[in-house]
C-alpha cells in the first residue's frame, strides 16, 4: 500500500512537470523571496513575498486561536493556506480556465478526491476559514460531502495533497540551458525607434529616439506622452527612404542631469554648402550637440539651447556610427563609423586605421571643461602623438551599432571592490563577420586590416600592430548580417538573465545571450516561449527587424523593432523582455518614483556666443 501511494505521488509530480509550468495567482512566474518563515517550504522558489507570508501566518494563528479541531486538521489547514505560495499556484487553484469552480467567484485549491472526503467529514468547521468568503461559507454549509468534493477536485494532478510532494527542484528544472523569453508590447507605434534611454533622475521615464528627429517620453507605466520631448526634424538630414542610415541616432543624458538638465544628441546634418533637401549623399556631417531641458517644463527640451560641440564630415551616406555614453570617469564616449562605402575605401589605408581622422573611432572628450565646448582628457591614449586626433580613445572600427557600459562595473556600484569599466560595442561587418568588442583604452580593433578574426585586406593584415584586439563574440553571415550591440542585464525582474550580455541581429531578428566563463565568452540563442508561457499580457512575437536595445533606469531591457525600416512610417514597437519562468521578488523590484521638477538650467549656448563676441 505504501509503495502504491509513493508511485502515485511520483506519477503526479511527473505529470505536473510535463503538463504545466510554474505560475502564480497573478499569472506571473514564481521567484526567490527575500525571506519566508511560515511557509518555509517555498523559501527558495515560490509565489509569496515576505509580506504575504506574514499575512498567511496571521490567518493561521487566527484560526487555531478561535476554532477547535484536531491536530491533523490544523496541519492540513496550514498546508492549504500556504498553497498560494506554491510555484504552481495558478494550476492548483484552477484559475487558468473558466470552470464551474471559477464561477463560484472565490479561490479554493483543488483537492484530491479521496483526501477530500475524509477532510470534509472531519474538518468541515474549519474549511470556510481558509479563505474567508460569504459565498464559500454558504456553499460549504449547504453542501454534502459528495457534492462538495466533486466540486473541489480537479481533473489533473495539481490537487492537494499530491501537489505537496512535487520535488522541490522546480527552479532548477525550469532554468536549463535553453533561454526562453516573452515580450510585453507597447500600445503605441513609433517612427523607426533607433534608441531608448533614461535620464537617471528617479523619474523612471524612458526616452525613445525616432530617426526622423523626434524624442518621445514613455512613463513608468508604458504610456507615451502626446507631445515630443524634442523635435529637431528641421535640422536632421534624412532622405525619407527605407534603410537610410542618416537621422537622429542617439541621445545621452549628463551624469548630473538631475541638477543641470544637460543632454547630448548625435545626428546627421547638412553641410552648409548644400540645402537639407540635397541628394548629394557624399556631403553631410554628423553633429554632436548639447541641449538643456526647458527650465519651466521638465518634459520638454529647450530647443533654443543647442550648442554644437563637434561636426565630422561624412564622405558617404552610411556607416555613421551613432552611439554616445558617459563612462565611469565622467567623460563622453562617441562612436563614429568609418565614413561609409564598401571596404573603408577612402584613403590609402581607409579611415579606421588612419589616426588623423575621426572616422572609424571611439572618441573620448570632457564636456565639463573650462574650455566650454569640450577639452581633451589628459589620460587619452594618443594625446601626445603627432598627426593623431587627441580625441581618439580606440580605433579600427567599421560601424559600431550600439555600445553600452556594464553598470555593475561602476565604482559606486561596488561595495568592496573597484572594477574596471566594461564598454561593449557591436560592430557591423562587411561581408563575413559580425562582432562584439570589449573596448580597451588605446585598443586597435583591426578594421580594415581585419574583419573580426579574418584578414580583410592582405596588404594590411600581415603588418604588426600594437594593442590589436579581436572580438569577444562573433558570428558569420549564415547566422545574421547586421549586429546590434546590447546590454549586460542588471535589472531585478529577470534574475535568470542577471550578469549576462544580450545582443541581436537587425536582419533576421535573432537575439543572443552571452556570458564570460573562465575568461572565454560563450553565446547561445534566445528563443521565444510558446503561447502557454507567453499569455496574460505577454506575447511570443515581435517585429522582425530589431533596430536597438534600450535600458531603463531600473536596468530592465527592451528591444526596439520595426515591421519594416522606414523613417517616415510608424512601423515600430517597444518590447519589454520578460522571463516567463522566473521573476524577481516583487518586494525588492519596486522602483522609487520621483516626479521630475523644473530645473534652473544654464543656457551655455548664449554664454558661449557672448564669449565669442568679446574675443572678436
Amino acid at each position: 500500500m505504501i509503495l502504491s501511494l509513493l508511485n502515485l505521488i511520483l506519477l503526479s509530480a511527473s505529470i505536473c512537470r510535463s503538463d504545466g509550468h510554474p505560475q502564480c495567482l497573478d499569472f506571473r512566474p514564481p521567484f526567490k523571496p527575500i525571506e519566508i518563515n511560515f511557509c518555509h517550504e517555498y523559501s527558495q522558489f515560490g509565489c509569496c513575498t515576505s509580506l504575504k507570508d506574514k499575512y498567511i501566518e496571521r490567518e493561521y494563528n487566527y484560526i487555531i486561536k478561535n476554532f477547535n479541531s484536531n491536530a491533523s486538521c490544523f496541519d492540513s489547514i496550514k498546508d492549504m493556506l500556504c498553497l498560494e505560495c506554491h510555484p504552481y499556484a495558478a494550476h492548483i487553484f484552477d484559475i487558468e480556465i473558466q470552470s464551474t469552480r471559477a464561477e463560484k467567484n472565490f479561490l479554493f485549491p483543488g483537492l484530491c478526491k479521496n483526501f477530500c472526503y475524509e477532510f470534509f467529514e472531519n474538518c468541515r468547521s474549519l474549511l470556510s476559514q481558509i479563505y474567508r468568503n460569504d459565498g464559500l461559507t454558504n456553499f460549504i454549509n449547504s453542501s454534502l460531502n459528495l457534492s462538495f468534493c466533486e466540486w473541489a477536485q480537479i481533473s489533473n494532478s495539481y490537487c492537494y495533497p499530491s501537489i505537496k510532494f512535487l520535488p522541490n527542484n522546480t527552479e532548477t528544472e525550469t532554468s536549463n540551458d535553453t533561454v526562453f523569453l516573452c515580450v510585453e508590447t507597447s500600445r503605441e507605434n513609433y517612427f523607426n525607434p533607433l534608441f531608448g534611454t533614461h535620464s537617471n533622475d528617479g523619474s523612471q521615464r524612458l526616452f525613445i529616439v525616432e530617426q526622423r528627429g523626434t524624442v518621445f517620453i514613455v512613463d513608468h507605466n508604458g504610456k507615451k506622452y502626446e507631445k515630443p520631448f524634442l523635435n529637431i526634424t528641421d535640422k536632421v538630414l534624412n532622405s525619407g527612404l527605407a534603410w537610410d542610415e542618416r537621422g537622429l541616432l542617439c541621445l545621452v543624458f549628463h551624469p548630473y542631469y538631475k541638477t543641470n538638465g544637460r543632454f547630448f544628441l548625435y545626428y546627421s546634418a547638412e553641410k552648409k554648402s548644400y540645402p537639407i533637401s540635397s541628394n548629394k549623399s557624399n556631403d553631410h556631417v554628423v553633429r554632436i550637440s548639447e541641449f538643456t531641458v526647458d527650465p519651466l517644463n521638465p518634459n520638454m527640451a529647450d530647443h533654443n539651447s543647442e550648442l554644437v560641440l563637434l561636426e565630422i564630415n561624412q564622405p558617404e551616406d552610411n556607416h555613421n556610427g551613432g552611439m554616445m555614453l558617459f563612462g565611469d570617469d565622467g567623460y563622453l564616449y562617441i562612436s563614429v563609423g568609418d565614413g561609409g562605402g564598401r571596404g573603408d575605401q577612402h584613403g590609402e589605408i581607409g579611415n579606421g586605421l588612419n589616426m588623423s581622422s575621426f572616422l572609424g573611432k571611439l572618441l573620448r572628450i570632457d564636456v565639463d571643461s573650462d574650455n566650454f565646448l569640450y577639452s581633451i582628457p589628459e589620460e587619452n591614449p594618443f594625446v601626445n602623438n603627432s598627426n593623431t586626433k587627441p580625441e581618439i580613445y580606440a580605433f579600427g572600427i567599421r560601424n559600431s551599432w550600439r555600445c553600452s557600459k556594464d553598470r555593475e562595473t561602476s565604482p559606486q556600484k561596488s561595495k568592496s571592490r573597484v572594477f574596471p569599466q566594461k564598454i561593449f560595442c557591436g560592430d557591423v561587418g562587411q561581408k563575413q563577420v559580425e562582432e562584439i568588442n570589449l573596448i580597451n583604452k588605446g585598443g586597435n580593433y583591426g578594421w580594415r586590416a581585419f574583419e573580426g578574426h579574418i584578414c580583410f585586406d592582405e596588404k594590411l593584415c600581415f603588418q604588426k600592430y600594437e594593442n590589436l584586439n579581436f572580438p569577444i563574440l562573433s558570428y558569420n553571415h549564415s547566422t545574421g548580417q547586421s549586429i546590434v550591440g546590447g546590454y549586460v542585464y542588471r535589472g531585478c525582474e529577470n534574475p535568470s538573465l542577471y550578469g549576462k550580455y544580450l545582443y541581436a541581429d537587425t536582419m533576421n531578428g535573432r537575439m543572443f545571450l552571452a556570458e564570460e566563463k573562465k575568461g572565454v565568452w560563450e553565446s547561445k540563442s534566445i528563443l521565444m516561449a510558446n503561447k502557454n508561457l507567453c499569455n496574460n499580457g505577454l506575447h511570443q512575437n515581435y517585429y522582425k527587424h530589431i533596430l536597438s536595445f534600450a535600458e531603463n533606469e531600473a536596468g530592465e531591457l527592451f528591444i526596439l523593432a520595426v515591421k519594416y525600416p522606414h523613417p517616415l512610417k510608424s512601423f515600430g514597437k517597444i518590447y519589454k523582455l520578460v522571463d516567463p519562468l522566473k521573476r524577481g521578488d516583487p518586494e525588492t523590484c519596486i522602483n522609487k518614483l520621483q516626479k521630475p521638477i523644473p530645473l534652473n538650467t544654464i543656457n551655455r549656448r548664449k554664454i558661449y556666443e557672448k564669449q565669442k563676441q568679446n574675443t572678436q
